[in-house]
């Protein structure tokens, strides 16, 4: 278990445990993005790109926490999904690409980047660290 993880209490799951729901999810995606979902209309215009910024966000974010040495690697790697899938997709007669989608899961990757960055930095260190530290005596 990294430094990180353990200053933040990930140890009430294992890392396995995690890492594995990790890789669900993204097969999760994988599935979801390449068979045939009935049409619906879109009750909000644009709302299918929301979803893939989500779910980009979501699964990198999950891999930034449980695979927190990888960072290159998570976000070229999720990126080189994106666009993977898209290329797929136009490959079937029931999907097609859109520039936009590769370019809402690329947001949803670096934005999770920042976000995770961020709060590992400020929030989440400043909340644990007086944990950590135990109690101070005096003034």
């Amino acid at each position: 278990m990294n430094n990180y993880s353990n200053k933040i209490g990930a140890g009430l799951i294992s890392s396995g445990v995690l890492r594995s729901i990790g890789w669900l999810m993204v097969v999760g995606v994988i599935v979801l993005s390449l068979i045939q979902l009935p049409a619906t209309p879109e009750a909000i215009p644009g709302s299918d790109k929301l979803l893939h910024l989500v779910s980009y966000f979501l699964l990198s974010y999950w891999f930034f926490h449980t695979y927190f040495k990888h960072k290159i690697t998570i976000i070229s790697g999720f990126m080189l999904l994106g666009f993977c899938l898209e290329i797929l997709q136009s490959l079937t007669p029931y999907r097609f690409l859109e520039w936009l989608d590769m370019l809402m899961n690329a947001t949803g990757v670096l934005l999770a980047c920042v976000v995770f960055w961020q709060l590992k930095e400020n929030l989440i260190y400043s909340l644990f660290s007086g944990c950590l530290k135990g109690p101070t005596v005096g003034p």
